[in-house]
């Protein structure tokens, strides 16, 4: 395992990224949908150009707001919980597997920051961990996959609310990561599958 500190979203960021499977789309792989080959053929393209898909470049009102909200978030985490954050840009477990965490805490935790507009923050806050979608389930435990840590503290913020920032501590479920792992395996060996058809 490999800790690169890059400032996430630089460019260097994206490159170490090309190729790669990441924890934030990895709920794709998980199924058998015409996205999952889709993606699979978009990996290898990266793998054999060494160039990010175009399709892949995107920003939304959402991205957005989590840009400008997340350190804010980050901070007021840190202070209700006494902790100090480290950002790091991107961890290579190996050369076709990443994560990049939103922060690490002490040696055993992770941090996932989701800034939500006012009705997912509402039913994340009423829900608690019931109320956290597969995505971001499958992302966490990626990332624990990764850095073997042992819990993420996955943080919901929303300024708009006075009780603003809610987090819902997730441990390592070690029949998902099992699930995970042989996953990559399946997609890394179908990947090379299409880069050697490519090649003949």
């Amino acid at each position: 395992m490999i800790i690169h500190n890059l400032e996430q979203g630089s460019e260097e960021w994206l490159k170490i990224r090309i190729g790669k499977f990441t924890a934030s789309s990895f709920h794709v792989f998980l199924g058998n949908s015409k996205t999952k080959e889709n993606e699979l053929y978009k990996k290898a393209a990266e793998r054999i150009t060494g160039v990010k898909c175009d399709s892949d470049t995107f920003s939304n009102k959402h991205t957005e707001r989590g840009n400008k909200l997340e350190d804010e978030a980050r901070s007021i985490y840190e202070l209700l919980n006494d902790v100090m954050v480290d950002e790091v840009g991107f961890i290579e477990l190996d050369k076709n597997t990443g994560y990049s965490p939103d922060g690490l805490i002490g040696e055993e935790g992770l941090l996932e920051i989701k800034c939500k507009d006012n009705h997912t923050f509402l039913r994340n806050k009423i829900k608690g961990e019931k109320g956290i979608e597969s995505q971001y389930r499958t992302q966490i435990q990626f990332g624990l996959y990764v850095t073997g840590r042992k819990w993420c503290d996955y943080v919901c913020y929303n300024p708009n609310f006075n009780d603003s920032l809610i987090f819902i501590r997730i441990f390592r479920d070690e029949e998902k990561i099992s699930k995970i792992a042989e996953c990559l395996n399946e997609c890394n060996i179908k990947i090379d599958e299409i880069i050697k058809g490519f090649e003949s």
